[in-house]
């Protein structure tokens, strides 16, 4: 494996990682909003399944992007 290679791989990593963090965030958000609402007597709309699940997707993919990044460079150190 070359340095441009490398450095190709890492590009990659990086993009996935910025998709991924942005995914999450954007998931949080939704369901931080309806929880201040609730917990400021706004609303009693909770977070729906579709939600909880689309958060708790976003963070298992960026969990799992985290992990492929650190063990890259453990690889390339």
């Amino acid at each position: 494996m070359t340095k441009t290679d490398i450095y190709a791989e890492w590009h990659g990593l990086c993009e996935e990682y910025k998709a991924s963090r942005d995914a999450h965030f954007q998931a949080f958000s939704v369901l931080n909003q309806k929880f201040a609402s609730v917990a400021q007597s706004a609303s009693s709309i909770n977070p729906t399944d579709e939600e909880l699940t689309r958060f708790e997707t976003t963070w298992k993919a960026l969990e799992d992007v985290k992990y492929r990044m650190t063990e890259f460079v453990k690889l390339h150190a």
